[in-house]
């Protein structure tokens, strides 16, 4: 398994990331099941997304040994006038953390800059310790952009994939110029993408790049460690494919 550091944030995080936003689909024993394997086979980076956290206990019990060896990401929407310490402080308790590595605001329409309470909130939970980096999780180029320029976020979460425009794949270089931590959502496109070997081999191109991989089963972990392992080649038939796949999609 590589590693690689997380941009500005010097953490040290496997080349990809295993989401958990499918887990709430399955049973506490098949999501220890999966979080183990991932773990055992080296992957030591985990992404939560709070809105869908039906796996919250098995989570917590999956860290509790392993807490030290494991980088977590947490992201949420901010609802309206929300008390986000509070939101912090139900998310600790909920996995039975003493901390969260990042912490990202998942946004569409609104930017946080440096000025705005829930930013602000924030800055206080991570001057205190109880997260220790602060992110920006959007589907939104001109969002993602305005928070690669606040320079005040340490990692951006962003659609990336083999269908991303020339605009997104810049903005990839951009954040590491800038020594900015991205993560890569939707590596299959919500579904588009059906072929492994070219959607993981693609992403693979960007050193900088930690793609998020949800897994469902133990089939799917095995496959994403399988090329973890042995990453497809990108010669000039892997790069022919990907044209094809492009025009068909």
């Amino acid at each position: 398994m590589e590693f690689i550091t997380l941009g500005r944030t010097n953490l040290l995080v496997s080349r990809s990331a295993l989401g958990t936003r499918r887990l709430e689909q399955v049973s506490p024993s098949c999501t220890l099941s999966i979080l183990d394997a991932a773990y055992q086979s080296g992957i030591n980076f985990y992404e939560v997304y709070l809105q869908s956290l039906g796996c919250a206990s098995s989570i917590g019990t999956f860290l509790s040994d392993k807490r030290k060896n494991c980088v977590l990401s947490v992201s949420s929407q901010i609802q309206e006038n929300q008390n986000v310490t509070q939101l912090v402080e139900n998310v600790l308790e909920l996995l039975s953390l003493d901390y969260i590595d990042i912490f990202s605001i998942k946004a569409e329409n609104e930017f946080y800059d440096q000025n705005d309470e829930v930013y602000k909130t924030l800055k206080f939970l991570k001057d205190s310790g109880k997260i220790h980096f602060i992110g920006f999780h959007t589907h939104t180029l001109s969002l993602a952009e305005k928070a690669l320029d606040s320079d005040i976020y340490d990692v951006i979460q962003y659609p990336l994939n083999i269908l991303s425009s020339d605009e997104e794949i810049e903005f990839v270089s951009c954040c590491q110029k800038k020594d900015i931590g991205f993560m890569a959502r939707m590596p299959f496109n919500a579904g588009k993408i059906d072929n492994v070997p070219l959607a993981f081999g693609f992403l693979r191109q960007f050193e900088s790049v930690i793609p998020v991989y949800s897994a469902g089963n133990l089939d799917e972990v095995q496959k994403l460690v399988y090329f973890e392992m042995n990453p497809p080649v990108a010669d000039e038939r892997f790069m022919e494919d990907i044209v094809s796949l492009k025009k068909n999609c």
